[in-house]
């Protein structure tokens, strides 16, 4: 039998090394990539910007909503603009928390002095009695709230206004009733993870919903409806859950939400 000479086998033998090195770097890369994956597609998502687009060109937003987070990632800081012929109307909500729950928000708009700093009242995690308003230090208004149970919705009393919250299990805004003059019930969209899905934790969905739902574009809705006029939207989620997309379904005016995450 012929003598492989002993240079050949080591040569042979770094060869062989290199190979299976090669192949063990290419697994190790494929497991970590495969992990990274599984990971990303498990780490939740939370929503940076949310644009609504009135014209069907896309040109130009007519509004948008920044948000900011802190460490914990609960919601620090809300940053509405209104595009106007007259230039950008800015509003921004500050949040502050206490035990988990928001304790205030601070409002402010940038074309006028107007600002307000509002107090929640608890009995436990739930809001109760009152919200107390402040303008410039001094009490200004109150909004009572009143939880039922049983139906798991708020009733939220604003002077003569009735307005009726419900959610579900989870915690998500299903419908909202305005009892204005002529009412108007917004039924929202919760079969994905949606825009409410970073806030559930202490139903702090609840009180983010009360002062800066005035934008309803931060919910994505199902439909509107005012009398007898109906605006159904259709709603686009990602391979994740999450809601990217809500366009109005015919009716006379348009309109589309883009909904950005981290």
């Amino acid at each position: 039998m012929k003598t492989i000479p002993f240079f050949s086998q080591v040569r042979i033998s770094a060869i062989i090394g290199g190979i299976l090195f090669l192949c063990v770097t290419a697994c190790n890369k494929q497991t970590e990539d495969l992990k990274d994956d599984v990971e990303d597609t498990n780490r939740e998502k939370y929503i940076q910007r949310i644009a609504q687009y009135t014209s069907q060109d896309m040109s130009t937003a007519s509004s948008t909503i920044m948000f900011e987070y802190t460490p914990g990632k609960k919601i620090s800081k809300e940053t509405v603009t209104r595009y106007t012929s007259n230039g950008p109307l800015i509003s921004t909500y500050s949040y502050s928390y206490a035990n988990g729950k928001i304790s205030e928000v601070k409002y402010s708009e940038s074309h006028t002095s107007y600002q307000t700093t509002t107090i929640y009242e608890y009995n436990g995690d739930r809001i109760t009695g009152r919200e107390i308003r402040y303008n410039n230090g001094n009490p200004d208004s109150y909004r009572h709230y009143s939880y039922n149970e049983d139906e798991n919705y708020y009733e939220v009393r604003d002077g003569l206004n009735r307005d009726y919250w419900y959610f579900t299990d989870a915690g998500d805004l299903r419908i909202l009733a305005l009892n204005a003059i002529l009412p108007t019930t917004h039924e929202y969209d919760n079969k994905a993870k949606g825009a409410l899905y970073a806030y559930r934790d202490d139903l702090n969905t609840v009180h983010i919903m009360a002062l800066s739902s005035k934008v309803f574009t931060v919910f994505p809705r199902k439909s509107t409806t005012t009398g007898s006029n109906t605006i159904s939207f259709k709603n686009t989620f990602d391979d994740q859950g999450y809601i990217i997309e809500s366009t109005t379904v015919g009716g006379t005016s348009y309109s589309k939400t883009i909904y950005t995450y981290d």
